[in-house]
């Protein structure tokens, strides 16, 4: 697939930055007493593009085969990154935790 590139955990230039993507919360809304108080989590995916980044509820199939797009961090997955991709996503607004 385009866009993916090799598994991020095969790459010897990591050094010590993770990345997960962001995560909301959905509340049931006509669930009645018991489950109005549930929260579900979710995540989002983080595409991107060059030096920039996008947040999508979900990355749709032609995402994936776009070859303008270099990396889809899909949600709910931990991925180990370098020091200069911790940078960007820092200066884009996300919050990559060193390890």
């Amino acid at each position: 697939m385009v866009g993916c590139g090799p598994h991020p955990w095969d790459r010897e230039d990591i050094v010590g930055y993770v990345f997960t993507p962001p995560g909301y919360e959905l509340k049931p809304v006509l669930a009645g007493p018991l489950l109005s108080r549930y929260r579900f989590p979710y995540a989002y995916s983080v595409i991107k593009r060059g030096a920039s980044y996008e947040s999508v509820v979900t990355p749709s199939i032609e995402q994936f085969t776009d070859p303008d797009i270099d990396f889809i961090y899909q949600g709910g997955h931990v991925y180990p990154i370098t020091d200069e991709e911790a940078a960007l996503l820092i200066a884009a607004g996300y919050t990559p935790t060193q390890e």
